[in-house]
């Protein structure tokens, strides 16, 4: 038969066998036990409520904030799972949905397609927001100089694109500052020129 270990508290001094059931779990302290007893230690942090309140709001607060972070990774871990085997399973419904979002946000797709593009040609691609850009760039093409109107269709020829400088076939990067605003004809007659053989050319 084993001999049963055995540990003194530091609190009331009393020995006890060395398990689970006596002592609470510490990786710290050799066999994973701390030095506590349950009851002292149980009565230690009833002290420390009573006497340090803010502390046990503190703790209680980050252990809500952990057990959130973690339940919602693994909320989203399984939601990716079941909407990659639903994409798998209905791929016409959800080319549907993306072309009922592209069509509600135009340049949205095109800042996918244009990234999309530029991870074929091994573009170098940094984070690009066109409607900061629409606003850096005043809506003002930068091929002619004029203003693009933005109360037209998208397939209007004075309808507002963005057009990549330098472009992408050409080394160019799809970043904030080699992307700029023109308007549709212009960009289509720029195409994958460099800009100086179209500066001249006007809408």
């Amino acid at each position: 038969m084993s001999e049963i270990v055995t540990r003194s508290c530091n609190k009331c001094r009393e020995d006890k066998p060395a398990d689970m059931d006596n002592f609470p779990t510490n990786r710290k302290f050799p066999l994973g036990l701390g030095y506590t007893c349950k009851p002292c230690d149980a009565a230690r942090k009833r002290k420390e409520r009573i006497d340090y309140p803010e502390r046990g709001r503190a703790r209680y607060a980050r252990h809500i904030a952990k057990r959130k972070a973690e339940d919602a990774d693994k909320l989203n871990r399984e939601f990716a799972a079941k909407a990659k085997v639903w994409r798998e399973q209905k791929p016409e419904s959800m080319a549907a949905i993306q072309r009922r979002y592209r069509k509600a946000h135009p340049e949205k797709g095109r800042e996918w397609g244009n990234a999309r593009r530029a991870r074929i040609l091994a573009a170098t691609i940094g984070p690009v927001d066109l409607l900061a850009i629409a606003e850096r760039d005043q809506n003002v093409c930068h091929i002619c100089g004029y203003e693009v109107d933005l109360t037209v269709g998208v397939y209007h020829p004075m309808a507002r694109q963005f057009d990549h400088v330098i472009p992408l076939s050409r080394g160019g990067s799809h970043s904030m500052e080699n992307v700029k605003v023109a308007h549709r004809v212009c960009n289509a007659r720029k195409n994958n020129r460099p800009l100086s053989a179209v500066k001249q050319e006007v809408c």
